[in-house]
């Protein structure tokens, strides 16, 4: 999982799909859900944990309308589905920003404090960018925020601020402010919106991928779920010319019976059309590998849930350069994926990003 934040990362701030056209991004609708998930969800009182809440329930592969934008985008700019679904939601993100929707919930606290927000801001932003500019990754770590903001406080120019505007307030009154603070920063201070928006985004878009990635992976076993049912709607849903290839199918069905190792390989198209090639083995007791057969699958696209238009299975006797193959799933590696172990479940992701931590 440590591996795949730091990619995101990468994928988010050091490279941005520019070609895709906006317009064909439904902007005001996908901002007008994020609002709401954002307005209803008023059980979370910290800012940035109610904004990561939010991107987890927006960021679902059943999100209809982000789904299918994100495959269009996927289609049409030829991109992963990495980038597609950053691009779309960075776009969404940065329109509810600019809507200022989050200060719904602080009625008049902008016309009181306005004063006492600029002056916090001109103070902690110029410390925030220093130590942004100093890291690699242009992201603030997970200590800076918290040196910045002691230096903040230990400045007597910015506690003599405070107890002016807020002369007659109760310490609860102060208490009060500190989201506030915190979300005006987040509108005003690119540093503190960069790092915001890095765990904000990161752990939701890694998950969302994560699952649409899984449609195509587990494409062979939901196959011959349904198979088995004969005639099922799900079977002509996940494959509407399945007749044709019943014998290919079938063949998959035998090699399946028992658990295999298995890799998978995307294959080059010209036709629109997206595929992929899964190389099913098992291995000796040396563990050196047996190959039981190959099956390409070809989807009508790259969107999610695509249907399958073609499945072609190679027996291990039709299989190009089996010597190569066989040498290449000697040993272990990220490629191979190892039979199901019975009775043991995936540990989940890492909910909270390293260094994130409530600010009351």
């Amino acid at each position: 999982m440590k591996k795949e934040f730091f990619f995101c990362l990468l994928l988010i701030y050091g490279f941005t799909p520019v070609k895709a056209q906006q317009k064909d991004i439904p902007i005001e609708p996908l901002t007008q859900q994020f609002y709401q998930l954002y307005f209803n969800n008023k059980s979370e009182s910290d800012f940035l944990f109610r904004m990561m809440a939010v991107a987890e329930k927006f960021l679902q592969t059943d999100n209809d309308l982000f789904t299918k934008t994100v495959s269009k985008i996927i289609v049409s700019e030829k991109i992963s589905p990495d980038s597609a679904s950053n691009l779309v939601f960075k776009i969404v993100l940065d329109s509810f920003i600019k809507r200022e929707y989050i200060w719904n919930d602080y009625p008049g606290i902008l016309e009181k404090a306005r004063n006492l927000f600029v002056f916090y801001n001109s103070k902690l932003c110029p410390c925030l960018k220093q130590y942004a500019d100093k890291n690699t990754s242009g992201i603030l770590g997970a200590d800076d925020l918290d040196s910045c903001v002691y230096k903040l406080l230990s400045d007597t120019s910015y506690t003599k601020q405070v107890l002016r505007i807020f002369q007659n307030e109760t310490v609860g009154d102060l208490a009060k402010i500190i989201q506030p603070e915190i979300m005006y920063l987040y509108l005003n201070c690119q540093p503190m919106r960069d790092w915001f928006n890095s765990h904000i985004m990161v752990i939701p878009l890694i998950l969302y991928v994560r699952h649409f990635k899984d449609y195509r992976t587990n494409l062979d076993n939901n196959l011959l779920l349904e198979y088995k049912k004969k005639q099922s709607p799900g079977l002509v849903e996940i494959f509407p010319e399945y007749k044709k290839y019943e014998k290919d199918i079938s063949q998959l069905n035998d090699i399946k019976k028992t658990d295999l190792f298995w890799t998978m390989e995307e294959l080059p198209e010209t036709t629109g059309r997206f595929s992929f090639m899964k190389t099913y083995f098992h291995r000796r007791a040396d563990k050196s590998p047996i190959l039981d057969g190959q099956v390409i699958f070809r989807l009508r696209d790259a969107s999610f849930q695509s249907p399958l238009e073609e499945l072609h299975f190679i027996p291990p006797d039709k299989i190009n350069n089996p010597a190569k193959l066989l040498n290449n799933l000697i040993g272990d590696n990220e490629t191979i994926h190892p039979p199901p172990i019975p009775g043991l479940q995936m540990a989940p992701a890492d909910s909270i990003p390293p260094g994130l931590k409530r600010h009351h």
